[in-house]
């Protein structure tokens, strides 16, 4: 089970906003998350395996097993995985269908294993599977539930259970996982020895005779994987499954997303007046097809597209915008509105301190790209999210589980909360919605105050604090820039609500926040603005800036007792000056020193063997990789500027060190291209939806 504490990527990823699951390249479900998309991770193995029996039977043939070959997909841009499994050696193809239903927590894997022998045969299909339910290897049960054949494992109120109607079951063996007791072993081997129930750390494995397949054709298979908070329900759910094909799972699946990706136009910005197809009241209302006198159809019609077939690279330009408006739907939580940042897959913090919360800032970037893209109820649920957990001195955390409870953090970050006041007015200036001017108001009026609290009297910058990558305790240019633009977002904002005096003071401190970064964040020597100035460093740096004639000195920590050392500039090129421009307006994109700055970007932070423009100079994280949302940051830039050939270039190469199921990761490997870590990251894919509707010429609502 150690295997399982290591990062690791995954092929694809499916789920529904409280149940996500995150799949391997070959098929393997890796991490279940239940009942949040955060907390708490549930798996600890299922895999599927597929044995001949008959006179010879042989060993069960593990589908994850690297001896099997085959290519993975996404259906049109659902979330719908397919993978493909073939054996030449064992005559056998199979191809496995996993998605989650919108509405059920449920997972279905449904199999067709086609024999490729020229004589029929026996077969039998085997799983074996542990849960570590709530991350824990304690106090849970596993057993058999005769009446339903279902294999189910329990810890305290979290129940999941597997079964797969419609075959008989040929075998069944729980018993405690890494013991001699574990059925793994025997179950390979084609044994089950009937124990039906274990405590503690229980495994099971289970086995379904599919009889004889002729040669050449096929025979289908579906399991069944239901989450509940009891027994009753959780078997309520198997029965309902059961009495229905995999195919009419799959179709409901199908349309939930061909509905919801079809529903605002990507290519034509469509900013309807009724947007999120709410009632007066604020119920969401399903459309009803004309023709039908008012009532629901039978079934949800599969709608018309929205998007425009046009040739072939248009085409996978379209599609990898609807995939990315599916990766944010799935990163996000549908009952709080609070969002994820990636599919958590480093828990144990081996390599970095975990992805699978939620950060305010990254938040508010795909609230904007929902935004954006016409999906503003999406948007709207996390913006209130943002309000219901803000601090009462109007500050936020820096990151949250999506329940709203605080998640592990090592500081807090200003530029935050000028993120979250920047898009409160960014989604009411798209939208006009005062039923949301009203609920966020007061978090607005808490966050301005804290901000305009948090300036330093010395040269007008946001205080001191973490900078945008969490790395560098200063004053960040990138953080001055949001916290410049939530200002003035707060300041039209209460212009709206009728608080002159408010909106005048909020409007006197953004305009000093912008003389302060022209005086005080300028390098004239390298062209391009400071990462930061006024930064704390550890006492080799401070010795090191005294040994070149750097300006440094020491200072005291807040309870005295300890020296802390800083030094006034940090002249390391950075990208997230391009914030600057985008989304904050600090300055135009045609200004003199950001025609400078991007040159400076591009020479200094360019990766000259695969693309793409690296964080900041310097950068070793995660073996200092090319990032997708630095790059296409880069590319909403230089689109906003006109210089759509540059644009596209970025845009492109985005697509083309995306993962081979169209997923995009945070870094590209930077000596031969491709994910180099985490994946898929939802900044990546917000970025992507943004700068492809600046490459549309649809990109509304900026500047503020």
């Amino acid at each position: 089970m150690r295997r399982k504490l290591l990062p690791l990527m995954p092929g694809a990823v499916i789920g529904n906003g409280r149940m996500l699951a995150t799949i391997k390249g070959n098929g393997e479900l890796y991490r279940l998350f239940w009942p949040h998309i955060d907390q708490v991770q549930h798996l600890g193995q299922l895999i599927a395996g597929i044995r001949e029996t008959g006179p010879s039977p042989g060993m069960v043939q593990w589908l994850h097993d690297a001896a099997w070959n085959g290519e993975q997909r996404y259906l049109d841009e659902n979330a719908l995985v397919f993978t493909t499994r073939r054996r030449d050696d064992l005559a056998l193809a199979v191809e496995q269908a996993d998605f989650i239903l919108p509405e059920d927590d449920v997972l279905v894997r449904h199999y067709q294993v086609q024999n490729l022998a020229g004589h029929a045969r026996n077969m039998q299909m085997v799983v074996y599977c542990t849960f570590l339910i709530d991350e824990s290897a304690l106090y849970d049960t596993m057993y058999i539930h005769f009446p339903q054949q279902a294999l189910i494992q329990f810890r305290r109120n979290i129940f999941l259970a597997l079964n797969a109607p419609g075959y008989p079951l040929a075998g069944y063996h729980t018993g405690r996982r890494d013991t001699p007791g574990d059925p793994l072993a025997a179950a390979s081997r084609g044994e089950f020895f009937g124990n039906s129930s274990t405590l503690r750390a229980g495994a099971g494995a289970v086995a379904w005779n599919l009889g004889e397949i002729a040669p050449g054709e096929s025979r289908q298979f579906t399991l069944y994987l239901a989450a509940a908070s009891g027994e009753r329900d959780v078997l309520q759910i198997l029965s309902r499954m059961a009495g229905e094909t995999a195919n009419h799972w799959q179709k409901i699946t199908v349309e939930f997303w061909e509905q919801w990706l079809g529903r605002p136009s990507v290519t034509a910005g469509i900013q309807n007046e009724n947007p999120d197809n709410r009632s007066e009241k604020g119920e969401h209302r399903a459309e009803v097809p004309a023709g039908n006198d008012g009532e629901e159809p039978d079934h949800i019609p599969r709608p018309q597209a929205n998007i425009e077939i046009v040739p072939s690279d248009k085409d996978d330009e379209e599609r990898a915008c609807r995939r990315s408006l599916m990766v944010l739907k799935l990163l996000s939580n549908r009952d709080t509105g609070g969002n994820i940042a990636a599919p958590e897959f480093d828990p144990f913090y081996m390599a970095c301190g975990g992805y699978g919360y939620c950060w305010p800032r990254d938040g508010m970037y795909t609230a904007l790209a929902l935004d954006q893209a016409g999906y503003h109820q999406e948007a709207r649920d996390f913006y209130l999210f943002a309000a219901r957990v803000q601090n009462a001195d109007g500050s936020w955390q820096q990151r949250y589980f999506t329940n709203g409870s605080w998640a592990p953090t090592w500081g807090q970050q200003i530029d935050q909360v000028g993120a979250v006041l920047w898009g409160y007015h960014h989604h009411f200036a798209l939208t006009g919605d005062r039923d949301f001017l009203a609920e966020i108001w007061p978090s607005a009026d808490l966050g301005a105050g804290y901000l305009v609290d948090h300036l330093s009297e010395k040269n007008g910058l946001p205080q001191p604090g973490l900078d945008l990558w969490e790395d560098n305790f200063a004053q960040s240019t990138y953080a001055a820039a949001a916290v410049y633009g939530g200002l003035v977002g707060a300041s039209l904002l209460a212009e709206i609500k009728g608080e002159a005096e408010k909106a005048d003071r909020w409007r006197r401190a953004a305009s000093g926040i912008k003389e302060s970064i022209i005086a005080h964040l300028w390098n004239p020597d390298r062209q391009c603005f400071y990462r930061a100035i006024n930064r704390q460093v550890g006492c080799y740096d401070y010795q090191c800036a005294l040994d070149r004639g750097d300006y440094a000195w020491t200072g005291k920590e807040p309870s005295g007792l300890y020296e802390t050392f800083w030094v006034e500039k940090d002249t390391r090129i950075d990208a997230a000056v391009l914030g600057l421009v985008f989304p904050f307006t600090v300055l135009k994109p045609d200004d003199p020193r950001m025609n400078a700055a991007i040159g400076t970007l591009e020479q200094v932070l360019g990766n000259k063997q695969v693309g793409g423009l690296h964080r900041y100079e310097g950068d070793n994280y995660a073996g200092g990789n090319p990032w997708v949302l630095t790059t296409l940051w880069l590319g909403i830039v230089r689109a906003l500027r006109g210089e759509r050939e540059a644009a596209r270039a970025l845009y492109r190469w985005a697509l083309d060190n995306a993962s081979p199921t169209g997923l995009l990761p945070e870094q590209v490997n930077k000596e031969r291209g491709g994910p180099a870590w985490v994946l898929p990251l939802g900044w990546s894919h917000a970025m992507y939806i943004l700068l492809h509707l600046t490459l549309e010429g649809n990109l509304t609502g900026l500047p503020i």
